[in-house]
Formats: structure tokens, sequence, C-alpha cells
């Protein structure tokens, strides 16, 4: 039965398919012949032509029970509605699929997005630490200058007092030096006058002592 018979035949004018037709049992001769790759139950083809215009729709990896499914569908005359239905769930499922791949690729760029907002707050914190750096440094600034102008100072004292110390002895400054001397040594024993009166106070002072460190070492039985 070739495509010219099959057209004119019964099953067009019914706007139905009586049974699956595989490649055997016709050839192809133009678009609108049937047409069927593979096996029977792994692919099947089946055309619904309404006042001749051909639809093919290619159900592929078929199992057993999904073939004897999709035979009943076309007995009981629902193909058309059955085919829409798979077309719209095909639609929606691309649909779904395009939704999560656009969520997906918004929750990369918001995280894209906060990955670079930390790392502009971390260079913010990075700069703010390094301008108080900066601000305590000057600041340390001056007190480093107060010591050091501090440690000059006593570095120039310290060479005065040496400058001093080392300067010559003048004849008058000698003079003055003896006589104090000399006007402390009377003082202590009396007086050039009272030379005797001195030391016989001297005397006296170290005859006590001597009394006293006795008592001390008969009190604690030292010999």
């Amino acid at each position: 039965m070739h495509y010219d018979q099959l057209q004119s035949s019964q099953l067009f004018a019914n706007f139905k398919l009586q049974e699956f037709l595989s490649e055997s049992h016709y050839q192809r001769r133009d678009s609108g012949i049937i047409k069927f790759w593979g096996n029977l139950i792994s692919k099947l083809c089946f055309v619904i032509t309404i006042k001749q215009q051909a639809a093919a729709v290619m159900l592929s990896s078929f199992t057993p029970l999904q073939y004897e499914t999709a035979k009943n569908v076309v007995k009981s005359k629902d193909v058309c509605k059955w085919v829409e239905s798979k077309i719209i769930e095909k639609k929606a499922s691309q649909k779904q699929l395009q939704q999560q791949l656009q969520q997906q690729q918004q929750q990369q760029q918001q995280s894209q997005q906060q990955q670079q907002q930390q790392q502009q707050q971390q260079q913010q914190q990075q700069q703010q630490q390094q301008q108080q750096q900066q601000q305590q440094q000057q600041q340390q600034l001056p007190s480093q200058q107060q010591q050091q102008q501090q440690q000059q100072q006593q570095q120039q004292q310290q060479q005065q007092q040496q400058q001093t110390e080392l300067e010559p002895v003048t004849s008058e400054e000698e003079d003055n030096n003896v006589s104090s001397n000399h006007n402390g040594l009377s003082n202590l024993f009396g007086g050039t006058n009272g030379e005797e009166n001195g030391y016989e106070q001297l005397v006296a002072l170290l005859q006590q002592d001597k009394q006293v460190m006795g008592e001390l070492f008969k009190n604690n039985n030292i010999r």
C-alpha cells in the first residue's frame, strides 16, 4: 500500500490511525510518508493527518508497557489531546528549567555582589586602620621630640658638670678652702686659743664610748 493509496483511504477520512506502522511496511516517497527509526518497541513514529495535513510526532525509548498505552490511546480517538498534553508538559518543563537556570544565575549574581561588598568593606577597614596608625605616629612624634630635647638637655648638663670638675682651682679658691678647713678644725677642737679644752673634750668622749662598749660586751657575754 503506497502513500497515495494511504492518503485516499478511510484512515485519513476518519482522522485517525488504526495501528502503528513500521518502516518495513512503507517506503519513503515524500515528506508526508510515515517513517520509523529503530525497532518498533524502542522508537515509534505515527502521523495524525487532518485534511491532508500531516503532523509527525516522534516517541523515543518506549518500553513495552508504554507502547501498549500509546496503542490504546490511538485506538481511543484521543490522540490529539494526548499529543497536545505532552507538548504542554514539555513546554512547562522547559519553562521550569529556564526559571531554575534564571534563579541560579540570580543567586550567583547575588553571591558575587555580596562577595564584592565584603571585599569593599575589608578594604575600607584596612584604610581606616592605616589612617589610625598614621594618626598615632603623628601623635607620637611630639613626644619623641620632647624626649630627644630632654636627652639633649641632660647631655648638656652632664657636659657642663664635667667641665666644672675639670676646671683648675685658682689661688683665691685654694686660700678660701684652707681657711674654711682651718675654721672647721678650730671649731671641732675649740679654736687655737683653747686647744687644751678641745683635746680634753675629745678624750672624755672616747672614754665614754669605751665604757658603753664594755658594758655591751659584758651584757652579751662577749670576751
